[in-house]
């Protein structure tokens, strides 16, 4: 035991002081985890608006009241503007994104039942265009309907937009506001996205770890190393497990790195069973080890190995949904036989406090996976250091 130890704590200490190696296995995951955890899931801020009411007519006061409405508070932020050319100033200077001017014969407009419209002053940002636009469309499909109401010779309200807006619960789903190409939340299931891609990438990144240690057998092996390590007075199975160990630990400290890293910097909650989590994460260690045995003894280089290593986690990080999420169709059948989906599915479980059965089903899959690749990589083991031992 303790030669495997000491070879274990070795491969860590030489790992340690590969820069390189530390830039991707730690600094790669947790900056990919902030762009893609802030980039789908940033809530985007109100719209500042450029409004000039020309309008002295009836319904002056409604609109003015729609626009300042607390309803609307959240999706638009209203700069007053005395004049047409002000609006346009604002906006094209950037003070503004978004300019709306409602003409002096709107009220008439609408009251004769003739074609009613406001100027609209689009900005260059448009998830916020879309948003402003929401809003104006509201008021506007109101005014028509109140104009169809005139002419039918049904009372007419006396009240409008804000007031309704505020009164009426269900009014306020009528303007949405979200990131564009993220998708709702649904997509993201019950986690936050940057939840999901913290536990998408630390899967992803641990199986990098478990292929360290096959990286440093097949290198030995090259450089004739490793017929010398044997020739000692040691066993060949301790100098194995030695070499495999040190990716373990590399592996652990990984993990440890990046849930400590992402739960008190981004915020990330990773749920309240700790245990869970470490166990999913020396599965998924285990099966990275076990798969890149597996292909070691099939290539015949570290090179060959790496590639071959490389595409392989990055299909089955796409077909499992660590790239794009809720992929579906039959991309999502096919994730279904990766690594990768079983562990973010019990990772997922985790952050949810999803009951303990079903997360322990899954965690049972992702076990069963790691056996059966660690079993085959140990039997495959002595094509990997055969060549030259």
């Amino acid at each position: 035991m303790g030669v495997w130890w000491t070879l274990a704590r070795y491969e860590l200490l030489k790992y340690s002081r590969m820069r390189s190696v530390l830039a991707i296995l730690f600094g790669l995951p947790l900056l990919i985890i902030l762009l893609l955890g802030n980039a789908f899931g940033g809530e985007m801020k109100s719209a500042k608006v450029a409004l000039a009411i020309q309008d002295q007519g009836e319904l002056r006061e409604q609109v003015q009241t729609y626009w300042h409405s607390d309803a609307l508070g959240k999706f638009v932020e209203i700069e007053d503007a005395a004049s047409e050319e002000e609006v346009k100033s604002l906006v094209e200077s950037g003070g503004a994104d978004y300019g709306v001017v409602v003409p002096a014969a709107f009220s008439k407009n609408v009251m004769a039942a003739q074609p009613a419209h406001w100027e609209l002053l689009p900005g260059s940002k448009v998830e916020k265009n879309i948003a402003v636009e929401a809003v104006v469309e509201r008021f506007l499909a109101e005014a028509e309907l109140r104009q169809s109401a005139a002419i039918a010779g049904y009372p007419l309200p006396q009240q409008g937009g804000a007031a309704e807006a505020e009164e009426t619960p269900s009014d306020e789903s009528l303007v949405t506001i979200g990131t564009l190409g993220a998708g709702s939340d649904e997509a993201f299931g019950s986690v936050s996205p940057i939840q999901y891609y913290a536990g998408a990438y630390l899967i992803m990144f641990l199986l990098y770890a478990g292929m360290s240690g096959t990286t440093a057998l097949m290198t030995e092996r090259e450089r004739g190393t490793l017929q010398r390590i044997f020739s000692q007075p040691v066993s060949g199975i301790s100098v194995l497990c030695g070499k495999l160990g040190g990716a373990f630990l590399l592996g652990i400290l990984q993990a440890v790195v990046i849930v400590g890293f992402t739960a008190n910097v981004y915020g990330v909650h990773w749920g309240a069973h700790m245990e869970l989590l470490a166990i999913v994460c020396i599965l998924t260690i285990v099966a990275g080890i076990g798969l890149a045995l597996i292909i070691a003894s099939i290539v015949r280089t570290v090179k060959a190995m790496q590639s071959v290593f490389s595409i392989f986690s990055f299909v089955a990080a796409f077909v499992s949904g660590s790239m794009v999420a809720n992929i579906g169709g039959i991309i999502d059948k096919i994730g279904r036989f990766t690594i990768n989906f079983w562990a973010m599915k019990g990772l997922r479980g985790i952050m949810m406090g999803t009951g303990g059965a079903e997360v322990w089903g899954q965690i049972g899959v992702l076990a069963a996976i790691a056996a059966v690749l660690i079993s085959v990589g140990a039997l495959r083991l002595s094509k990997v250091v055969n060549q030259h031992v």
